[in-house]
């Protein structure tokens, strides 16, 4: 049923007072974001918690829907007991920065393949 499902009344009803938080994993591509938030966007969205870090390259497109969303961000979910634990914007960076690093890193360990001299 998509958005007209009934289901939705419930989150937009203010007499019942219910918050949602999204959680949005930051190893989906912008696409996939940017298709959720288009279904959440007339939802009373209080926050969003960032997801599957540990198995990300880059929290480009994720920090992205966050902020074109104009959702607060709460926290990210450690990826050993799921348990969300608040970040800071400098923590937020530091976190950037070392995927990048990573990135960088295991870019440099990836054996290419062996130059043969041409000869004709």
């Amino acid at each position: 049923m998509g958005a007209k499902d009934p289901i939705f009344d419930l989150f937009t009803d203010p007499a019942l007072g219910i918050e949602i938080i999204t959680v949005l994993p930051a190893t989906h591509q912008s696409e996939i974001l940017r298709s959720v938030d288009q279904h959440i966007k007339n939802l009373p969205i209080s926050g969003g918690i960032i997801s599957r870090i540990a198995d990300a390259v880059s929290l480009g497109a994720i920090l992205d829907i966050l902020i074109l969303s104009e959702i607060p961000l709460i926290g990210c979910s450690r990826p050993f007991d799921s348990v969300v634990q608040p970040i800071t914007p400098s923590g937020l960076i530091r976190l950037a920065k070392r995927l990048a690093r990573d990135k960088v890193e295991e870019s440099k360990t990836v054996p290419t393949a062996p130059v043969f001299p041409r000869t004709a």
